[in-house]
């Protein structure tokens, strides 16, 4: 089976295909947000919830990361300021392209299948098709994207190999993905297939 970086909008559906791949196929899932996280919860700062203010890491341990910023739009703020206006900018644009690599490039000496479940940047692509992996994009149509930052808009100008498109259910979903993995195997259709429930 073949490495995946899936690229995308914030809550396409990239983290639900990751975790399909990881329980269904044995791959492993990286993510380049995860220092990001581990970060916060180190500084651990207040952030409003509709119940207060409460402490990043209070909230996170109640209700898990998906579920502390639905809770607190200040999460996601904080995320995109450190991961991308602090640390992109200070220490330049491949520092978390390092980080993942650490734990890509070990896994990928194994011959262990893996799929990274948040590609955002254009840089961040081209590394990891550098070194086989392939590039799936995830779209939701008729989701509201959010625009306000540069991590959620920069992924539009990325080249992708296939597409899965998330319009009907989960179970649809993943049948798509396992499609992709069965092209990929066989070497893979042309660049820019497109599969889904809605063609746009």
């Amino acid at each position: 089976m073949g490495s995946i970086a899936l690229v995308g909008h914030a809550r396409a559906g990239k983290d639900s295909i990751a975790q399909y791949l990881v329980t269904q196929h044995g791959y492993t899932r990286v993510a380049m947000a995860d220092p990001i996280k581990d970060a916060l919860l180190v500084l651990n700062p207040l952030v409003a919830t509709p119940d207060g203010a409460v402490r990043i890491a209070d909230l996170v341990t109640e209700r898990g990361w998906e579920g502390a910023k639905s809770a607190s739009p200040d999460i996601r703020r904080l995320m995109q300021a450190l991961g991308t206006d602090v640390a992109r900018t200070l220490f330049g644009d491949d520092v978390w392209i390092a980080l993942a690599l650490r734990t890509v490039g070990p896994l990928l000496d194994a011959g262990l299948p893996v799929v990274i479940s948040d590609v955002r940047f254009p840089n961040e692509a081209s590394a990891f098709r550098r070194i086989g992996l392939r590039l799936v994009k995830v779209t939701r149509p008729g989701f509201a994207l959010d625009t306000t930052h540069e991590s959620e808009t920069s992924y539009s100008g990325i080249d992708c190999d296939a597409e899965l498109i998330n319009a009907t259910t989960l179970d649809d979903l993943y049948r798509r993905a396992d499609q992709i993995l069965t092209d990929h195997s066989h070497g893979g259709p042309a660049r820019g297939r497109r599969t889904g429930g809605r063609q746009r």
